[in-house]
């Protein structure tokens, strides 16, 4: 799921306020398809500002959280981010890469 206008509270992560060197900015999402365990998280870079995002802590509303460490450069126009979903989902052409 994305949400390309913003969190349900009405926040808007393309507003200039937001992501600023030094700022905590803080989003609540909420869909009723929401995985229990969270394993992945990405985002899209698109600008040459660039941005280096230090970390991003993820509070579940039973009070469990996740962390991802950056701490690394992103990418222009292109996603980055981290997959810790276990056993990892099989590539997009895994029926072409099967062995017969």
């Amino acid at each position: 799921m994305a949400s390309s206008s913003g969190s349900v509270t009405g926040d808007d992560p393309a507003s200039p306020r937001r992501f600023q060197p030094g700022s905590s900015d803080v989003f609540i999402l909420s869909w009723p398809c929401m995985n229990p365990i969270l394993c992945y998280l990405f985002f899209y870079r698109s600008g040459e500002d660039g941005w280096t995002p230090q970390n991003v802590t993820i509070i579940e509303q039973d009070g469990e959280h996740v962390n991802f460490l950056f701490d690394v450069p992103m990418p222009n126009n292109s996603w980055f981010g981290y997959n810790n979903y276990f056993p990892p989902p099989p590539p997009a052409n895994a029926a072409s890469l099967a062995v017969k």
